[in-house]
């Protein structure tokens, strides 16, 4: 399950992910677990299920693992919906 970035540190529920940065059909996200290079992941946002394959995982925190991964099966419609999502959760200038 997808959540908007929140407070640094913040413990995260199992199974949550804070998005991090959408570039293209690249995604990266902010975990409480690891997982390996090549595995299916799932990005639940709202409605929306995005199905993607992880390209790298490197250990964020003692908590958390920042996850980077390939979108597969990206309509325009979904990515400009990411983008937007991304865009809300950036702090204003």
């Amino acid at each position: 399950m997808l959540r908007e970035p929140s407070t640094p540190d913040a413990p995260l529920p199992d199974g949550h992910a804070d998005l991090d940065a959408v570039s293209g059909d690249r995604v990266t996200v902010l975990a409480n677990a690891s997982a390996p290079p090549g595995a299916p992941l799932q990005l639940v946002c709202g409605a929306r299920v995005f199905e993607g394959r992880v390209r790298s995982c490197q250990r964020a925190s003692a908590s958390s693992y920042r996850i980077e991964f390939r979108l597969v099966n990206l309509s325009k419609p979904a990515r400009l919906e990411l983008e937007a999502l991304m865009a809300r959760s950036r702090p204003p200038d």
